[in-house]
């Protein structure tokens, strides 16, 4: 019997934002356990509980180790939405006994979720983009301030785009102030205007433009992404989505949006003036409405009178544009939206109000000149307990008076207390003694009656607001409107639907806003807004008689589910608008009529009829946001995208390693998968993260991950020292029918004798530079093959020295290690000495900041101590992801690395990528692409170890770096940083090309062959 007991995290619903921690213990009467670990179904990490705990060797004394059963581990919530989520546990003895407990935790929303999404998706984007011409466009900038108008401009250029397609207009003879600004900063002056109009009739009426208020940025591949999309064609405008940012770089808020919806831009502007248009199309609107009534709201103003007179326009669903952190749209009534959206509605004739809701949000209610008759249709089976409350609701709590009510009874005999209690009412009853289908019975009932307008109503619907049928036939009252559903509400208050979004996967549909609190703050306030809609449900659904008679009814070979949809998507396909509104508000007791029917074969003629809409995805429903959820949360990144190569399946390998461990060797794993994805050789991954400390948080290449094995040739990116407990407990891999590469690395010029063991378990070794290479050779004649690890940075949206707390004027000098990677290796005491030589303690024109990954206390308080309290010299030891590392190192002036040894120095490569000089100890594997005449290489003396650390043995050799040399190097630096920067960008180039991943890639590529040809085994 195992016990086991999980200290954290708690039983309550915790929230993480970071990275936390899960710990416990566990002992069996039958030998050590295994703790497994699991996120929503997905293992994160395994280890055996085997950490010392003298709490539970005192208390359970007769279990043999109990004093060694504790586990801990750190996981990641890099990749997990901000959501719910389940924490799996489970244990296992050596005789296979187990034990199982799930736990709930919550990863909160954190500064950086949107951030690395909105990377992850550019760098898709760009890599598509690559070589491709912005599409002609021109810009009218509204002028704010000088330093927002230089923000924009500087995106313009950067997009490729000339200040002479550029018109800036300003207010109150600001023009004059705009002319001498520009023409002081030597700059070509656009065209200038005192106005929007007279700034949009200077621009080329042939062309399009993108309307702009200053500070605002358009993307990099903004006009790429315009041509490559086509949405343009045929159109009149254009509405893209669009995100804000902070002065420290940081993207966040993004607005993701529906497809052109007029309903709920009536209601809100939630297209936030992100458009671009054609200049006629622009014009024309003004000719034929009128000049701009409102200067504050202009671009919402010009959107609406172009649908107005008729314009086309389409949608692009890609954030194009970044507005500064604080912009949101401004509030009804201040600003002029409400009289905006009156004198629209007055041009068009309709009688009707605008009611301010707040935050941004407006309800007109139409007025009706005549009231159709309504027929509202209720199939029931007669259950008292549901037809009572909805009887009673529809007779007393209807303000609208041209209606009738018809049940359709399908209770075949059952429930007569139930229909008797109708006919009390004076309501006609229909029987229907027949199998239940929903789409007959409704059908059925509209050849029973007469009205204009068909209610399609559950018979566990209740009403409790009087205007309900009100609302819904003042929607349907619109010429283009075809169909209105309700605002669904559970008995305890939560959404049960606020219509329906179509999916790529189930039934093909799902209620939006499920289960969520409609007072809650949910995207774009839609539970509280008229929109449109691809399909409403059946259980209240308003249609006009003339569209479902073109239609042919509701299609009776759907029984029990999708009929509503299917009528809907019909509604849609013949060119009708269907909206939703939260003023017709219903509790609904859901489904009680068919909990028991199986609808698997309704779900299968949907598939049939409607997958290529299903697989287009809902217009309405942002392609950003999450299909399995009703929240409209974030969608997870898109999978990297492999590179554009012929791939054989015959070829390939199969890669054990860290691929998740955020450290050196689980970079130097995805190093290898990356080099391969520009070859003909695939690659699969066995993920291995037993006896990793670090943390397991980068899933670059998780779909890429199996549990078995294809290919004969196994590539082993596990360090010696572990090689062969790894192959014992790694399953589904044939290792003795495989050729076996192992990639190591390692730091010192002799290779440990007691590893030499792995030597035996494979057929040859790989390694990252020709130090390690002439160290294994020394013990070996198999054969070792040298391949760097591939580096590449793309800086798209880099965090800026702001969000790291960093002065923008000083000179950052930047020195990292990991713990775990042994200090005395490292060498960060080395940086510190020769930054106190080089700099006065009140210097403040210098700073020199050591990042310290996987800290303890100790740690801390040592390197505290080596500081001894200097001002200008920070510690650094929060954790930071990939995204947050990359742009400190983006960030600062130089990388030091005054190491004794490396094996290959990825930080240093990483650095120098990124076009940083980086002081350099001029020793071990970072020669191979540091080079002989780098001219911020450190001297150095090489001396023998007096001690033992970690696995670096008394008595080996290390290089000690020059601290005075390093010292005056650092000076060199910070005296002449742009000499430093010119000399780094030089070697960048030579450098990125050196380790490229497709430069790799060749040379494993012809390894690999070579290994076919000679063992015939690919």
């Amino acid at each position: 019997m195992i016990k086991y007991h999980i200290d954290s995290p708690g039983t309550g619903l915790e929230e993480f934002k970071q990275a936390f921690a899960v710990g416990g213990w566990a002992i069996s009467e039958r030998g050590p356990v295994t703790v497994r670990i699991a996120i929503d179904g997905e293992i994160v990490a395994e280890r055996l509980a085997d950490t010392r705990r003298e709490d539970v060797g005192a208390a359970f004394p007769q279990y043999v180790g109990s004093q060694n059963s504790g586990f801990k581990v750190e996981l990641s919530v890099n990749n997990l939405q901000s959501a719910e989520h389940l924490l799996e546990f489970s244990f296992k003895d050596e005789q296979g006994n187990e034990a199982y407990e799930v736990r709930k935790f919550r990863v909160g929303p954190g500064d950086l979720d949107y951030h690395k999404y909105y990377v992850s998706e550019k760098e898709a984007e760009y890599g598509d983009l690559a070589g491709l011409s912005p599409c002609d466009m021109q810009f009218c900038i509204e002028f704010t301030d000088e330093s927002s108008l230089a923000r924009t401009m500087a995106a313009l250029e950067a997009a490729g785009y000339s200040r002479q397609d550029v018109v800036i207009f300003g207010r109150h003879g600001g023009v004059e102030a705009i002319r001498e600004l520009l023409f002081l900063q030597g700059k070509v002056v656009p065209m200038l205007a005192d106005s929007v109009v007279a700034a949009l009739r200077q621009l080329d009426a042939g062309r399009w433009v993108t309307l702009l208020r200053g500070g605002e940025l358009i993307d990099r591949m903004f006009g790429q992404q315009l041509a490559v999309s086509n949405q343009m064609e045929g159109a009149d405008g254009l509405v893209f989505d669009h995100d804000h940012y902070r002065d420290d770089g940081l993207h966040l808020d993004p607005l993701f949006k529906p497809a052109w919806s007029y309903r709920l831009y009536l209601a809100k502007d939630y297209v936030a003036g992100a458009y671009c248009a054609h200049v006629t199309a622009l014009l024309k609107a003004i000719g034929k409405c009128g000049a701009l009534s409102s200067v504050d709201c202009w671009r919402y103003e010009l959107l609406l009178k172009m649908h107005e007179v008729g314009a086309s326009i389409a949608s692009l669903q890609q954030v194009l544009l970044s507005k500064p952190q604080g912009t949101r749209a401004v509030v009804d009534g201040q600003l002029g939206f409400i009289e905006c959206v009156q004198a629209h509605l007055i041009r068009l004739g309709v009688s009707a109000d605008v009611i301010d809701l707040g935050d941004g949000n407006r309800r007109v209610v139409r007025h009706l000149v005549v009231r159709p008759k309504v027929s509202i249709i209720v199939p029931t089976t007669g259950k008292m307990k549901y037809v009572k409350p909805c009887v009673d609701s529809l007779l007393n709590c209807t303000d609208y008076d041209n209606f009738e009510l018809i049940f359709i009874d399908n209770g075949r005999g059952e429930n007569r207390d139930g229909i008797s209690y109708i006919e009390s009412k004076g309501i006609r009853v229909i029987e229907r003694f027949e199998p239940f289908n929903w789409s007959k019975l409704n059908n059925d009932g509209v050849a029973l009656s007469d009205g204009e307008l068909l209610l399609f109503l559950n018979d566990d619907i209740e009403a409790f607001d009087s205007s309900w049928l009100t609302e819904l036939v003042s929607q349907v009252s619109q010429n283009d409107v075809a169909a209105a559903g309700a605002m669904l509400i559970y008995p305890h208050g939560d959404i049960q639907h606020a219509g329906v979004f179509l999916v790529d996967h189930g039934g093909g549909a799902r209620h939006w806003l499920q289960f969520l609190n409609p007072e809650g703050r949910l995207h774009l306030d839609y539970q509280k807004v008229v929109r449109e809609v691809t399909a409403t449900t059946g259980a209240c659904l308003l249609i006009k008689r003339k569209v479902l008679q073109e239609l042919g009814g509701f299609d009776e070979a759907l029984p029990v589910v999708g009929n509503d949809v299917d009528v809907c998507l019909k509604i849609r396909k013949a060119g009708h608008h269907i909206l939703w509104s939260p003023d017709c508000k219903l509790i609904h007791h859901e489904s009680v009529s068919r909990k028991h029917v199986e609808y698997v074969e309704d779900e299968r003629r949907m598939w049939d009829r409607w997958s290529d809409w299903y697989l287009a995805g809902d217009p309405f429903y942002n392609k950003n946001l999450s299909l399995h959820r009703t929240d409209c949360a974030l969608r997870p990144p898109r999978k990297r995208k492999a590179m554009h190569v012929h791939k054989d399946e015959n070829r390939g390998i199969n890669l054990i390693g860290y691929i998740k461990a955020e450290m050196g060797v689980g970079e130097g794993a995805r190093g290898v998968v990356r080099a391969l994805e520009t070859t003909s050789v695939c690659c699969q991954i066995i993920n291995y993260e037993e006896g990793n400390p670090a943390r397991m948080g980068d899933s670059s290449f998780s779909h890429l991950v199996t549990d078995k094995a294809e290919y004969p040739i196994n590539v082993w990116h596990i360090n010696a020292d572990w090689l062969g407990q790894v192959m014992s407990k790694v399953p589904n891999v044939d290792i003795s029918r495989s050729y076996n590469i192992a990639f190591w690395a390692w730091e010192l010029p002799e290779f440990p004798l007691e590893w030499c063991g792995s030597i035996d378990l494979v057929d040859e070794i790989w390694v990252p530079s020709e130090f390690v290479a002439g160290a294994i050779r020394n013990r070996t004649n198999k054969p070792v093959s040298v391949f760097p690890h591939p580096v590449t940075k793309n800086p798209i949206a880099y965090l800026n020295r702001k969000y790291f707390n960093l002065p923008d004027s000083c000179c950052v000098f930047l020195t990292a290690y990991d713990v775990n990677s042994v200090r005395q290796r490292k060498n960060p005491e080395g940086a510190i000495e020769a930054f106190l030589q080089a700099f006065e303690a009140d210097d403040h024109s210098v700073l020199l900041l050591v990042k310290i990954n996987s800290a303890n206390p100790d740690e801390i308080q040592y390197m505290q101590a080596k500081i001894g309290g200097r001002k200008n010299i920070r510690l650094m030891t929060n954790t930071l992801d990939r995204i947050e590392m990359d742009s400190l190192m983006n960030s600062v002036d130089c990388f030091v690395s005054l190491h004794r040894s490396e094996g290959f120095g990825l930080a240093i490569a990483e650095a120098m990528v990124l076009g940083k000089p980086v002081l350099t100890t001029a020793w071990s594997g970072n020669v191979d692409f540091v080079g002989d005449a780098y001219p911020f290489a450190v001297n150095y003396a090489l001396t023998k170890l007096s001690e033992t650390y970690g696995p670096y043995k008394k008595g080996q050799c290390w290089a000690e770096p020059d601290v005075i040399h390093a010292a005056q190097l650092m000076q060199k630096v910070a005296s002449d940083r742009t000499w430093a920067t010119e000399v780094a960008m030089n070697e960048k180039s030579r450098v990125s090309h050196l380790l490229s991943p497709e430069n790799i890639g060749k040379l494993m590529e012809k390894q690999l062959l070579e290994i076919e040809s000679v063992y015939s085994i690919i």
